[in-house]
């Protein structure tokens, strides 16, 4: 994934940080070539959290703790135990191919995935695709940032941004009528980094961003 990354993604050449979390986090996952999902905060003040306390782990396990969450990516909530990286922790499920995960890192960086999705079948043959309540994921990230700054030392503003990976393998189909896949040409859609300066900003960021992953397919957005 690092070719990948270091040749495209031309809108965080600005944003080194962002780029290398970006391609570490396809590295540890094993994401070449899936199409993916990824979402990154990260305060715009450096910071050092002691990620690895009892406290700090059990927001990130907790995740967004949606009532209605989605299967797909859970609301980036699990009951298994986060465990340690690198960069910080990690929390997912403990399965060969989990299909999401969460990091929290000791920079403060806040970087979520996922690369499961339903399938449909576009001239007979079965392609993942991406429905009208993966606008939702970006809310539960969004909710999931807020939880972690309110708990911990960490300050607005923030920088916040999202990739699709292997967008163009990954088609749309509107909940309400199964019939039709659309498809997009770009490899990658690259969301611009946006600046939040506070949680009600952080939570405005997030709600546009699902807007324009709809927005991308031609889809109408709520």
């Amino acid at each position: 994934m690092r070719n990948t990354a270091n040749n495209s993604f031309s809108v965080l050449d600005e944003h080194p940080l962002l780029k290398l979390k970006l391609q570490n986090f396809c590295d540890d996952h094993a994401l070449e070539g899936k199409p993916a999902l990824i979402w990154q905060c990260v305060p715009v003040r450096p910071v050092e959290i002691d990620v690895r306390k009892k406290a700090v782990a059990e927001i990130l396990r907790q995740g967004a703790s949606s009532d209605d969450a989605d299967g797909w990516w859970n609301a980036f909530q699990t009951h298994y135990a986060v465990e340690s990286t690198f960069d910080g922790i990690i929390s997912t499920f403990r399965t060969e191919d989990p299909g999401w995960a969460s990091e929290f890192h000791s920079d403060g960086h806040i970087i979520a995935g996922v690369w499961t999705f339903p399938e449909a079948a576009l001239a007979d043959k079965p392609i993942p695709v991406l429905m009208n309540f993966y606008q939702n994921a970006f809310e539960d990230f969004g909710t999931l940032v807020s939880r972690l700054m309110d708990s911990l030392p960490m300050d607005f503003p923030v920088a916040i941004t999202c990739t699709l990976l292997r967008a163009n393998a990954l088609g749309f189909q509107r909940e309400r009528q199964r019939g039709e896949i659309r498809m997009i040409r770009r490899p990658e859609l690259q969301w611009r980094v946006r600046t939040a300066g506070s949680k009600v900003e952080l939570e405005a960021a997030s709600k546009v961003m699902g807007k324009e992953l709809l927005w991308a397919y031609n889809i109408a957005a709520s």
